[in-house]
C-alpha cells in the first residue's frame, strides 16, 4: 500500500507542477502582451510632443514674412540673419537643424551648417523628393547621410500662393532616445538594418554603428558617440542562443513584441518597437530594456504555489494515508478478536466482555478520527478564506494601477512641460485636481472593498446623476488620450433620488467602461466611442453603457459574469471584475446587471430600484 501511495503522490505532484507552469507561462505572455502595447504608446506619446514642436516652430518662428521674401528672392545671407538668433533658441528645445531646400532639390540654407549648400539631395532624400512634387508637408524618421533623424518637412509659398521650396525641422535620433530613457526609466538600443547602413551612411559616419548583439542582420547606433549621447557602460552586450532564438521568431511576425531577459541575475523586459520610416518602410528596431515589477512577481508566485500547493497534497495524502492504515489494522483486530472467540468458545463470557470493550475502544478511536477530520475541515476552510482574502487584495492592487498611472502620467507632464516653459496656470491647476480626484478614487476604492467585506453597508440617499458624474471625471481624460469619444446622454436638470452605498455604483460604471475602452484599443477603428444613458421609468433607473467595439463573441456571452472568467491577463483591466461588479449591483444595489449585443456592439444595462 505504501508504494501505491507514493506512485500516486508522484503522479498528482506531476500535474500540480505541469498546471502551474501552464498558469505561470499564461500569466507571462499576457504581460508581455500588455508591456508592449505600453511602450507602443509612450513611443506614440513622445513622437506627437515632437510633432507640437515641429508645427510650433515653423509656425512661430520660420513661416514669417520677412523669411519668405528673403528665401524667395534667394538671399542666403539676409534668410540667415533673420533667423541666426532665433535658431539658438531652437536648438535649446532640441531641434537638431532647420534646413532649407530649392525646387530642384539643392539645399539653400542649413542653420546648422551655413558654409554647406548647393549639393543636391535628389536620391538621397526621399522626403525633400516628395514636397517638392506634392507640396504637402512629410514627417518621420529619415536615414541621411550621416545620422537617422525624426525629420519634419513644410512646403513654402510666396504671398501669390507660388510653390518657392521646402524647409526642414529635424530632431536628433538622440534627442528621441533621452525623450524616452529619461521619462520611462528604459534602456534603448536603436537597431537599423545593415544594408540600409551600407548602402546610405556615408564611409566617414559608420564609425558610430557596430553589429547588434540581438541580430546579426542589424548595426547598433553607438550612442555615446553620437552629439547629445550620454557615455555609459552597457550592460547588455551578451546575448544568449535563447535570447537570439526568440528575437528571430519575433522579427519574423514584422510586428512588436517582448520577451523575459535575465542578466546578472536580474530579470527585466525587451520590447522590440519596428522603427517605420517617413517611406512607410520597416527599416530597423527601437530595442527597450527595462525592469517590471509585475513580472518579478509572477517569477515569485510560481515558488510560492509550489510550496502552498505541494503541502496542501502531501497533507492530504498522509491524512488518507493514516485512515486507510487505521482501517487495515482495525479490521486485522477484529479477525483476530473472532479467531480466538470461536477456539475458546468454554470462556464465552469472558470473550463476549473482552470484544465489548474492543467494541468501545473502537467507537472512541473512530470519535477521535471524525473529531480530527473536522478540525483539519475547519482548517482547510479558514486557508481557503485566506487565500479569497489575498484575492481580494490583489484585486484591490489592480484597480490601483490605472489612477496610479495616470497620476504618474500628470506628475511628468507637468515637469516636461514646466522643463520647456509651456507650462500654464490652468493647465497645472487642472493636472492638480486630477491627481486629487485620483488620490481620492483610490481611497474610495479601499472603502467599497472593506464595506463589501464587513457586509456592514451604510445607506445614503444620493443623486444618480453625481455618482454617474463622478465615474466619468476618472475615466473620462483616460479615453480622450486614448482616442475614444465618451458620449453623455444624461439629464441632469432632472435629479434621479437613490438610497444606496456611496461608491459602489461608479466602481462599477467605471469598470465596464475599462472593459470597453480595452476592446477598442485592440480594434482598428477610425471613430471609436462609448456611450453612457440614463432613463428613469415608473419604479427603475436604466443606465445604459455601450461601445462600438463589436459585441461579445455568442460562445462567451452566458459565461461574461461567471467568477474568475477573463480573456486576458489581469494587469490589463482597470476594475473589479465583472463578476464582482454583478455581485454590488444585485446583492448591494437589489438593482439587475446584464449584457446584451447592439448593432455596434456590446451594451449593459444597470437597472436600480428607486424605492
Amino acid at each position: 500500500m505504501k508504494l501505491k501511495f507514493f506512485i500516486l503522490f508522484i503522479i498528482i505532484e506531476s500535474l500540480m507542477i505541469l498546471s502551474i507552469n501552464f498558469t505561470n507561462s499564461i500569466e507571462k505572455n499576457n504581460l508581455l502582451e500588455q508591456k508592449t502595447k505600453e511602450m507602443q504608446r509612450q513611443y506614440k506619446s513622445i513622437t506627437n510632443y515632437f510633432d507640437k514642436i515641429a508645427r510650433t516652430v515653423f509656425e512661430g518662428y520660420i513661416n514669417r514674412d520677412n523669411n519668405i521674401i528673403a528665401f524667395e528672392h534667394r538671399d542666403r545671407i539676409l534668410l540667415h540673419n533673420l533667423l541666426k538668433n532665433d535658431y539658438n533658441y531652437i536648438k535649446s528645445i532640441d531641434i537638431a537643424q532647420v534646413h532649407f531646400h530649392l525646387p530642384n532639390h539643392n539645399s539653400f540654407l542649413r542653420l546648422h551648417k551655413p558654409e554647406m549648400y548647393g549639393d543636391s539631395l535628389t536620391n538621397a532624400r526621399y522626403s525633400v523628393e516628395f514636397v517638392s512634387k506634392n507640396h504637402k508637408s512629410i514627417n518621420g524618421i529619415e536615414i541621411g547621410k550621416v545620422l537617422p533623424g525624426f525629420r519634419y518637412l513644410y512646403p513654402l509659398f510666396n504671398k501669390n500662393n507660388e510653390y518657392i521650396g521646402s524647409v526642414e525641422n529635424s530632431f536628433s535620433i538622440m534627442a528621441f532616445i533621452n525623450q524616452l530613457e529619461s521619462l520611462y526609466k528604459v534602456h534603448t538600443h536603436f537597431l537599423l538594418n545593415k544594408d540600409l547602413v551600407d548602402n546610405v551612411v556615408v564611409k566617414s559616419s559608420k564609425g558610430i554603428f557596430a553589429p547588434a548583439v540581438e541580430q546579426n542582420s542589424f548595426y547598433k547606433l553607438n550612442t555615446e558617440n553620437c552629439k547629445g549621447g550620454i557615455k555609459r557602460a552597457d550592460k547588455y552586450k551578451l546575448f544568449s542562443q535563447t535570447y537570439k532564438t526568440d528575437v528571430e521568431n519575433g522579427i519574423k511576425t514584422k510586428e512588436a513584441f517582448s520577451f523575459e531577459f535575465i542578466i546578472n541575475d536580474i530579470t527585466k523586459i525587451v520590447t522590440f518597437l519596428p522603427m517605420i520610416n517617413i517611406e512607410k518602410r520597416q527599416i530597423g528596431y527601437f530595442v527597450l530594456y527595462y525592469k517590471d515589477n509585475d513580472l518579478a512577481l509572477i517569477n515569485s508566485n510560481i515558488y510560492k504555489r509550489y510550496i502552498i500547493f505541494g503541502t496542501i497534497i502531501l497533507l492530504l495524502f498522509i491524512v488518507l494515508y493514516i485512515i486507510f492504515s487505521q482501517k487495515k489494522m482495525l479490521t486485522l483486530e477484529v479477525k483476530k478478536q473472532a479467531s480466538k472467540y470461536h477456539r475458546a468458545s468454554k470462556e464465552l463470557g469472558l470473550k463476549t466482555k473482552e470484544l465489548n470493550r474492543l467494541n468501545r475502544t473502537l467507537e472512541d478511536e473512530v470519535k477521535n478520527e471524525i473529531e480530527k477530520n473536522r478540525k483539519k475541515e475547519f482548517e482547510l476552510m479558514e486557508a481557503s478564506k485566506m487565500v479569497q482574502m489575498g484575492e481580494m487584495i490583489g484585486n484591490i492592487a489592480h484597480q490601483w494601477r490605472q489612477p496610479l498611472s495616470l497620476i504618474s502620467t500628470i506628475s511628468t507632464s507637468v515637469l516636461v512641460n514646466k522643463e520647456y516653459g509651456l507650462l500654464t496656470d490652468n493647465d497645472l491647476i487642472s493636472g492638480m485636481e486630477k491627481i486629487n480626484n485620483s488620490s481620492q478614487y483610490l481611497s474610495e476604492t479601499i472603502d467599497t472593498f472593506r464595506d463589501f467585506i464587513k457586509e456592514e453597508k451604510v445607506l445614503k440617499e444620493q443623486i444618480l446623476q453625481d455618482n454617474i458624474s463622478n465615474a466619468i471625471d476618472i475615466v473620462g481624460t483616460v479615453l480622450k488620450d486614448v482616442n475614444i469619444k465618451l458620449i453623455k446622454d444624461i439629464d441632469c436638470n432632472n435629479p434621479i433620488n437613490v438610497t444606496i452605498v456611496s461608491g459602489e455604483l461608479p466602481q462599477v460604471i467605471i469598470n465596464i467602461i475599462n472593459n470597453a475602452k480595452d476592446i477598442l484599443l485592440e480594434k482598428d477603428l477610425d471613430n471609436k466611442w462609448v456611450k453612457i444613458s440614463l432613463e428613469k421609468l415608473d419604479t427603475i433607473a436604466i443606465i445604459t453603457i455601450e461601445d462600438n467595439g463589436g459585441g461579445v463573441p455568442t460562445e462567451i456571452l452566458p459565461n461574461i459574469f461567471n467568477p474568475y472568467f477573463t480573456t486576458k491577463h489581469q494587469s490589463v483591466g482597470t476594475g473589479l471584475g465583472l463578476h464582482m461588479s454583478k455581485r454590488i449591483v444585485e446583492e448591494s444595489l437589489k438593482g439587475k446587471l446584464y449584457v446584451e449585443n447592439s448593432e455596434n456592439g456590446a451594451k449593459f444595462f444597470i437597472e436600480i430600484p428607486l424605492k
